[in-house]
C-alpha cells in the first residue's frame, strides 16, 4: 500500500493533511496487526 501511494502522497495539500493520513494509516496497521477488521471498529461507535 505505500509503496502504490507513495507519488500520491506529494498531493496531501497541507502539512495537516499529511498528519491526518499518517493517524489513519497508523489505526489502521495496528487493527491489522492485532487481528481487528479495521472498518468494522472505525464503525463502531
Amino acid at each position: 500500500m505505500i509503496v502504490l501511494g507513495r507519488k500520491n502522497y506529494l498531493h496531501f495539500g497541507s502539512d495537516a493533511g499529511g498528519e491526518r493520513a499518517a493517524v489513519i494509516y497508523t489505526l489502521i496497521g495496528s487493527c491489522k496487526l492485532g487481528g481487528i477488521d479495521p472498518q468494522a471498529y472505525q464503525t463502531e461507535s
